[in-house]
């Protein structure tokens, strides 16, 4: 009978070996931290994801999700089911012309094509909660290289 048995979901508050030493990155408004977080099929594995808090709330984005994202493999980047909030991480230049995205971006006149913006959804769309310039995403860029595939 133990080849039936169940296999128990893991614990979310578990954290991956090596996850814990990886220092957060702290930004204007922002921190990042690398964490665990349940995945797969009825949660039984842990997946890397990079938590980010802010004024308004908090989110994870899935590594390899962000990984695309800062190779420029994706201009936009949607956090990871399961996260507080839904956000989106999109590049300025990356956004199609005509989207929720674009609509949230005219707003703000005269963003930097090489900075990003965190999004997330509002009564009428979507709203910028963090903007990050090209400064930023560097720094998140090299942090994002030290937190080990798990």
């Amino acid at each position: 009978m133990a080849w039936f048995g169940r296999k128990k979901s893991v614990d979310p508050e578990k954290i991956q070996p090596g996850l814990a030493l990886v220092p957060q990155l702290e930004g204007p408004g922002f921190i990042l931290r690398a964490t665990s977080a349940p995945a797969g099929f009825k949660s039984r594995s842990l997946a890397t994801v990079a938590e980010i808090r802010f004024e308004l709330g908090a989110g994870w984005f899935h590594q390899d999700d962000l990984q695309r994202f800062f190779d420029r493999k994706n201009s936009i980047a949607e956090s990871w089911n399961g996260s507080d909030t839904e956000l989106f991480l999109c590049m300025v230049s990356g956004v199609a012309k005509g989207s929720m995205a674009d609509k949230a971006l005219s707003a703000q006149a005269g963003l930097p094509a090489d900075s990003a913006v965190l999004l997330r959804p509002a009564i009428d769309g979507l709203e910028i909660v963090l903007l990050l310039d090209s400064l930023q995403l560097e720094r998140i860029s090299v942090w994002l290289q030290a937190v080990p595939k798990l």
